[in-house]
């Protein structure tokens, strides 16, 4: 049994490292190591969306570009989630008198944005 253990975790390492690179393709090591670091990013910045604040947001994804260069896909997926936070900000915002006119852009913005994304 004990001589079927290390042979099981090796096993188990190849399984996630094989994982990670199934997910993000043929990806350099530095590239992975920057979207994992990127999807906590993103992670972040959604939490501060549904707690309604989007100027955090913003800045978490703003952060996320800058630390994480390589991150190809998630630098994708955050220009959807600013969309999302324009869209959201925007009606929200009752005071600007352009607000109909921002609601309809970032709506159209996002959906145009998904479709290169992901072909849809």
């Amino acid at each position: 049994m004990q001589s079927i253990r290390p042979l099981l975790l090796t096993l188990l390492a190849l399984l996630l490292f094989s994982a990670c690179h199934g997910k993000y393709g043929d990806a350099s090591d530095k590239r992975i190591a920057d979207e994992e670091k990127a999807e906590l990013f993103l992670d972040k910045a959604r939490t501060l969306i549904k707690a309604g604040d989007f100027d955090a947001a913003r800045q978490t994804i703003e952060t996320m570009r800058d630390s994480c260069p390589l991150a190809l896909t998630c630098r994708r997926q955050g220009i959807l989630l600013m969309d999302s936070i324009e869209l959201l900000a925007a009606t929200a915002d009752t005071t600007m008198d352009d607000r109909d006119v921002r609601v309809k852009f970032y709506l159209k913005k996002l959906q145009h944005d998904r479709a290169e994304l992901f072909g849809k």
